[in-house]
């Protein structure tokens, strides 16, 4: 998969808002989910396998499929003001006919 080009909406916002972003592999991540052959299961459950260890305050994961909408509004206005809040946000998500997923 061309990472660089799926990424680069994002990492073009984040560095006009100046969020700092870290893409790396995880290869413990992998090991432990690897059972899982259906990609999304897959993908679930990479996310949870790092949440349990992250050191930072949040996690936020990005699908490939996602685009920046409204570039005036920052990521914190939609999290939680405290941390014991909540340990999932979920968003809106608008479905149609279009194919969301290239799976490997």
């Amino acid at each position: 998969m061309n990472w660089p080009s799926i990424l680069s909406p994002a990492m073009r916002q984040c560095t006009i808002t100046l969020y700092t972003v870290i893409a790396e592999e995880q290869p413990k991540a992998m090991e432990k989910c690897r059972r899982h052959k259906d990609f999304m299961f897959l993908r679930h459950c990479i996310v949870s396998f790092l949440s349990l260890n992250w050191p930072e305050q949040w996690l936020l994961f990005l699908d490939a499929d996602m685009a920046v909408i409204n570039p005036n509004h920052l990521i914190e206005e939609y999290l939680p003001r405290e941390p014991d809040q909540s340990q999932i946000v979920f968003y809106q998500r608008i479905i149609n006919n279009e194919v969301m997923i290239k799976v490997p």
